[in-house]
Parts: structure tokens; sequence; C-alpha cells
């Protein structure tokens, strides 16, 4: 490929989207959802610091990962649709078949609303509100500083624990199956003090 991305950007290839639904509906290229994971097939030189320094990337070519529907921008290369984002926007990559956030990103299981009022009225699933508690499944390295060292999650913030979070936070994800979602650790409040 002739083109080179600059600094902390990288290009990525889309995994293509499955032309049939699991019903056996076959789904025209107009309609697909366009994915959020891909395949980089190109890296910056790295993150430039503050000093003028650069710090590698946490990733590499040939990666399969996860991003954000709305991430990067996409072009055309040599007849080729791809994708060129920040490093930043990178959730994580897929590792042996599981995801492995990066940085200070955390991976939650929402915990269901409930489906009946204290008056006994039962709530359709469409008309729950979406909690803003959960359960934290996976979590990142940790936050990457301006002088490219790992600032470590907070304690608390650990595989199992009960937190509450920012309603509007996140990215909803399906991984292995399971609807999750993916946050900063900055869109955290608290954990739970009674959690296990």
């Amino acid at each position: 490929m002739s083109f080179k991305p600059l600094g902390d950007r990288v290009i990525i290839k889309r995994i293509e989207a499955k032309g049939v639904t699991d019903g056996g509906i076959i789904i025209p290229d107009i309609a697909k959802e366009k994915m959020s994971e891909g395949e980089i097939v190109q890296i910056g030189t790295g993150k430039i610091q503050e000093d003028g320094s650069v710090r590698p990337l946490d990733v590499k070519v040939g990666d399969k990962i996860l991003f954000g529907k709305f991430s990067g921008t996409d072009v055309k290369l040599e007849g080729e649709e791809l994708l060129i984002l920040h490093e930043g926007d990178i959730f994580g990559r897929l590792e042996n078949g599981v995801f492995k956030p990066l940085g200070d990103r955390v991976i939650i299981k929402r915990i269901e609303a409930r489906g009946i009022t204290d008056g006994g009225i039962i709530i359709p699933d469409i008309a729950k509100e979406k909690m803003s508690e959960g359960e934290i499944v996976q979590i990142g390295t940790g936050k990457i500083q301006e002088d490219g060292s790992i600032r470590p999650l907070d304690v608390k913030i650990g595989i199992g624990a009960k937190i509450l979070f920012s309603k509007f936070a996140g990215t909803d994800v399906k991984l292995a199956g399971e609807d999750l979602l993916i946050l900063h650790e900055e869109d955290i409040f608290g954990v739970l003090a009674n959690a296990s």
C-alpha cells in the first residue's frame, strides 16, 4: 500500500457483515450494517507526546480489533474500502477469540431492570429503562499517560465489581453472544459498597 498513516492513526479493513440472517433471510448489501470489527492493515509511527518523544502504538498490523460504530473516516485506497482511525478509537483486540480491552476501557454486563413495578404491573422489555448499574467482566491494562507510561485502573475496579456508571456512557456490543457495554474508567461513578 502506498499510503502510510501518521502519528497514532491506523488503517482498518472492516470484517464483512454476514449476508444472511440466522433465520436464512438474505440481506442486500445496501441494508447491511457497517461492522465495528476489523483487521489492522497499516499503523502510524506512534503517538507523539508533549515532550516530542514518540510512544509506540499498543496495536500492530494483523490485529483483529473492535472500534466505535461511528469512529474514523471511510476512505478508498487503491480500490479498497478502508477506515482510518486513531488508536484511542479502538476498544480492544481479539486474541485467540477472546476480547481484550485496551487502555482504560472496562467491559460490563448491565444488571437487568426489574420486569414488574412495585404495584405488580408487568413492564415489557421495550419499555424498560436501561440501567446504569452493572458488573465488570473485563478490564483494560490501564490509562496511557502523556509520558507514555501506563497508570493502572483504580484498585476498586476489578472483575466482578458491581458499579454505577453514567447512564448515556459507553458503547453497546455483543461479544460471544452476550450483550455488554464498553466504558472508559472515567464513566464509572463508583463501586457499590456491598458488592463482593
